[in-house]
């Protein structure tokens, strides 16, 4: 990476990583594990492969956003839920 990027780009690749992999960490259990097992495995299958233009890049981000989403709706529903009960309003 430091030879085609420089250490600008180096510098730019970890943060991105680490800030991930920070993210995922921080997650709900329930939808973090299955997001923070695509990152390392990506990572983990990049130091073999040269390949970075293919779709085996862009699905495991494509799924990691989704249990980012799912992850965030159903925070955000669960909040809602919880303050409904809290004031009597809803079944």
């Amino acid at each position: 990476m430091a030879a085609s990027a420089g250490l600008v780009g180096l510098a730019g690749f970890v943060v991105l990583w680490v800030g991930t992999l920070v993210v995922l960490f921080r997650m709900d259990a329930a939808f973090g594990t299955l997001a923070l097992a695509l990152a390392l495995s990506r990572i983990a299958v990049a130091q073999f492969d040269l390949f970075w233009v293919s779709i085996s890049v862009s699905v495991p981000f494509l799924l990691i956003g989704v249990c980012l989403g799912v992850g965030h709706g159903h925070g955000v529903r669960g909040t809602a839920s919880k303050q409904s009960d809290a004031v009597g309003v809803g079944g």
